[in-house]
């Protein structure tokens, strides 16, 4: 009887711990490069865009020399996104951006 009771016990607890376990989430060692035209085409990925980046993307030039694409990292969707745009296109996404959020007077 003792042996059952106890058998009971654990049986009862390890229900207990998986009920309450979550699953982790599924992490990729890889980012995917995508252009600025075609995440433009995303909304979600768009908004992932918008809340994640700022403006310093663009303003990081070195000793004046200004590149020719920039690179946005952002995560969505459980998965990492290079964005890769070239310095008008980006202006226009931060000018957009910044014109939709200015104050009502």
């Amino acid at each position: 009887m003792k042996t059952t009771k106890f058998f009971l016990i654990v049986a009862l607890l390890a229900y207990a711990a998986l009920s309450y376990s979550q699953p982790e989430p599924v992490k990729t060692p890889y980012t995917i490069k995508i252009s600025f035209e075609r995440a433009m085409q995303k909304p979600g990925l768009v908004l992932a865009m918008r809340q994640q980046l700022n403006v310093s993307l663009i303003n990081s030039t070195s000793g004046g020399h200004v590149p020719e694409y920039f690179y946005g990292y952002v995560i969505y969707k459980s998965q990492r996104y290079c964005i890769c745009g070239t310095l008008k296109e980006w202006k226009a996404f931060f000018e957009v951006r910044f014109e939709n959020h200015r104050p009502v007077s």
